[in-house]
C-alpha cells in the first residue's frame, strides 16, 4: 500500500457483513410508532472492515465518499485518507498525516464527491483540498477571510455554493457562491430557517450535499424538512418522516467566557444525506438512541418517504453511487466498520449489479 509501512498483502481480507442490518421484526417499537416502515430497497451484503487492536489500517472511520473506482474513506484516527478498492474493500493508498502542511489535516470532512475525485474541508485551517482517486493532491485553496465551510454543491450553471457558519470576524451564516479562484464569498444568502437563529449560529446548523439530479439539498441538525434547489433563490422545501421541535440555545457565564450550549433534550434531525439512484438516503437524529441507527429513504421526484433500514450501531456517515451503498457506523465491539452493499431499488428489472 503507497504511503504506509505495511504491505497490502500483510492486511486481512475484508469481512462479510454479519448482521450489519436489524431485522424488522427486532427494531424497537419507537421506530413504528414514528410512522416508520421497512424499506423495499433490497440490500445485498459486499465486503465489510471493522477497525480491531490488531489492525490498525484504518483507526476512527468518520467520514466516506464512494467515487467511480475506489472508495475514499476519512481516518479522523491518523488525519488521513484511505483508499479502498471497490470490489473488495483493500487499502490501495493512504495518504495525509496531522499537520498544517501541504497535504496535512487538522479537522474537517468529505464535502463533495465527482466520480474520480473528492473534495475536502479543514475548518481549522482554512483550507479546501481536491484530491484524486489515486491519493493524489490536485488543487489547495487557502480561505482565511470566509467562515468555517460545511458543504458545498455545484449547479449545473457551473457556480459552486458553499454552505458557511460563523468563524473569526466572518460572522456570517447561510449559503453563498464561492467562484473558482476567489477567495471571498458573493450572493450570500441566509438559511430558509423562519425562526430567529442564535447570534452564535449553533442552531442553524445545516450542510449542504449534492444530489444525483444536479439539484442542492440544504439538511439542518435541528430541522424537520430538506431545503432543495436548482437555483438559490427558489429553494423548496420537502418534509421528513418525523417532527423535530425547535431547538434551544442556552448561555451561561464560566469565570470571564460564556459557554453557549442546546439545552438538554434538545432533538436532533438530519445528520447526512446521500443520493441513491433516483432515491434520497438521510440520517436522522430524533427523540432517541435507536434513531441515530435509522437510514430513511424517499423517493426524489414526487418527495415521499418510501421507508427505512436500521444498522446495529449509531451510523457516521453514508455514500453512495450508482447501485454501491457504502455506510460507515459503530460496531458492537465498539471500535467503528465500514459495510459495503449492493442496491437493487424498487422496480429494477435487472439483476444486482456487481462492482
Amino acid at each position: 500500500m503507497r504511503d504506509s509501512d505495511d504491505a497490502e498483502s500483510s492486511r486481512p481480507a475484508p469481512e462479510h457483513p454479519h448482521d450489519a442490518i436489524v431485522d424488522p421484526a427486532r427494531w424497537p417499537a419507537d421506530l413504528y410508532a414514528s410512522g416508520r416502515r421497512p424499506t423495499n430497497v433490497q440490500l445485498r451484503a459486499g465486503w465489510s472492515y471493522v477497525a480491531s487492536m490488531d489492525d490498525t489500517t484504518l483507526l476512527q472511520p468518520y467520514d466516506v465518499a464512494v467515487l467511480r473506482n475506489v472508495v475514499v474513506a476519512q481516518d479522523a484516527g491518523r488525519m488521513a485518507l484511505l483508499g479502498l478498492r471497490h470490489n473488495n474493500g483493500f487499502p490501495t493508498w493512504r495518504t495525509g498525516r496531522r499537520g498544517s502542511g501541504p497535504g496535512e489535516f487538522q479537522l474537517g470532512a468529505i464535502l463533495w464527491a465527482s466520480d474520480t475525485s473528492i473534495l475536502y474541508s479543514d475548518v481549522r485551517l482554512r483550507r479546501l483540498t481536491e484530491w484524486s482517486d489515486e491519493g493524489k493532491l490536485i488543487a489547495s485553496r487557502e480561505l482565511p477571510k470566509i467562515g468555517m465551510i460545511w458543504g458545498v454543491c455545484r449547479l449545473p450553471d457551473g457556480n459552486n455554493y458553499v454552505m458557511v457558519r460563523p468563524h473569526g470576524a466572518d460572522n456570517f451564516t447561510g449559503i453563498a457562491r464561492l467562484p473558482d479562484n476567489a477567495d471571498s464569498l458573493l450572493d450570500r444568502q441566509p438559511f430558509p430557517i423562519k425562526r430567529a437563529v442564535h447570534r452564535s449560529g449553533l442552531d442553524a446548523q445545516m450542510r449542504l450535499y449534492q444530489l444525483a439530479d444536479g439539484s442542492c439539498a440544504l439538511g439542518a441538525s435541528n430541522e424537520s424538512y430538506l431545503a432543495v434547489f436548482h437555483r438559490v433563490d427558489s429553494m423548496v422545501s420537502v418534509p421528513l418522516i418525523e417532527h423535530v421541535p425547535p431547538p434551544v440555545v442556552e448561555e451561561s457565564k464560566d469565570g470571564k467566557a460564556i459557554r453557549i450550549g442546546f439545552a438538554e433534550g434538545t432533538l436532533s434531525a438530519v445528520r447526512g444525506v446521500s443520493s441513491l439512484g433516483d432515491m434520497v438516503a438521510i440520517l436522522y437524529g430524533g427523540r432517541t438512541t435507536a434513531r441515530r441507527r435509522i437510514v430513511d429513504l424517499y423517493h426524489r421526484a414526487p418527495w415521499r418517504y418510501e421507508g427505512s433500514f436500521v444498522m446495529q450501531g449509531t451510523v457516521r456517515s453514508l455514500s453512495s453511487r450508482d447501485s454501491t451503498l457504502v455506510v460507515v457506523s459503530e460496531d458492537s465491539t465498539g471500535f467503528d466498520r465500514i459495510d459495503q452493499f449492493i442496491v437493487k431499488l424498487p422496480g429494477d428489472q435487472c439483476c444486482l449489479q456487481e462492482h
